[in-house]
């Protein structure tokens, strides 16, 4: 179920406004109780960084995205994400996509630390 609520959750960023995310939004859209929602996620930044999570797994993964190419191994994971992420900026569901990450990351710490990270998932 907790992959299915990801699933859905993203569908949810890449198609409608990624800033008026809610878990009750989330819970409508999959016809489920809100506390049905919360009993896998029971924050909702528990949800959010298991979104994010998905996110930069799914474009990290992409060949074209090389932790060896870097000359500074201390180069932010942000750094290449961000590139990545702005050479498809002309998909709307990216700059969704976009907009809700960076939005989360300047208030939930965790996210931001994510998106710092040095190491290649």
């Amino acid at each position: 179920m907790k992959e299915h609520i990801i699933n859905e959750t993203i569908k949810l960023i890449e198609s409608t406004d990624p800033m008026s995310f809610s878990v009750a939004r989330v819970a409508k859209a999959m016809g489920i109780s809100q506390g049905n929602l919360t009993y896998y996620f029971p924050k909702r930044e528990d949800l959010v960084e298991a979104v994010v999570d998905r996110f930069i797994v799914r474009y990290t993964s992409n060949p074209d995205f090389d932790f060896t190419a870097e000359k500074d191994p201390r180069d932010l994971i942000s750094k290449k994400f961000l590139r990545m992420l702005l050479a498809d900026a002309k998909n709307p569901a990216i700059v969704k996509t976009m907009v809700f990450i960076w939005s989360n990351a300047l208030t939930n710490e965790r996210v931001a630390q994510k998106l710092a990270c040095t190491e290649h998932r």
